[in-house]
């Protein structure tokens, strides 16, 4: 397990209890740490990199971030994607879009009603569809952020001699 791995889940007790002692809500609280967690594991910076640990664990999914994967050609989107904030913004648009593909596809496809489940989900959540995403929102930037903050401890307390010895293996 990576040390971007351990802080996720070193800090997602805390998050909760940080969430919860905001919000007052355990489900509101229960779903931004779970975007939280998802974004350590899987929603990370390298996903603009086809070695990395978070590309890989979408698995059979992995072909919804070519595209993604793609638009890192240009160093200006590689510039904004590592950065902390617009980085995960690109990163919660694109997932975005594709899930509205996606949902839009099933529904043409499939004949769901879309509608339906929304509307069911909105009365079990007992959320509005902003404050839901919100959630979803912070929890996936924090998430983000404590990574980039892993990265850049790690980077820091590297001494020039063992940056020397990575560098030669």
């Amino acid at each position: 397990m990576k040390d971007n791995d351990k802080v996720t889940w070193y800090l997602l007790i805390p998050f909760f209890g940080l969430c919860w002692s905001i919000l007052g809500d355990f489900f509101q609280s229960f779903l931004c740490s779970c975007s939280f967690l998802f974004s350590g594991l899987m929603f990370g910076p390298e996903l603009d990199t086809k070695k990395s640990n978070q590309f890989k664990r979408w698995g059979p999914l992995r072909f919804l971030w070519l595209p993604y994967q793609s638009l890192d050609e240009s160093k200006g989107f590689s510039a904004q994607n590592k950065d902390s904030f617009i980085g995960p913004v690109l990163r919660f648009v694109y997932f975005g879009v594709i899930l509205a593909i996606l949902i839009g596809a099933v529904n043409y496809y499939f004949k769901i009603d879309i509608y339906m489940i929304i509307g069911w989900l909105d009365e079990q959540l007992n959320l509005s569809y902003v404050r839901l995403i919100l959630l979803f929102f912070i929890g996936t930037w924090l998430g983000t952020l404590s990574q980039r903050i892993t990265y850049w401890i790690s980077s820091m307390s590297q001494s020039p001699k063992t940056s020397r010895r990575k560098a030669r293996r």
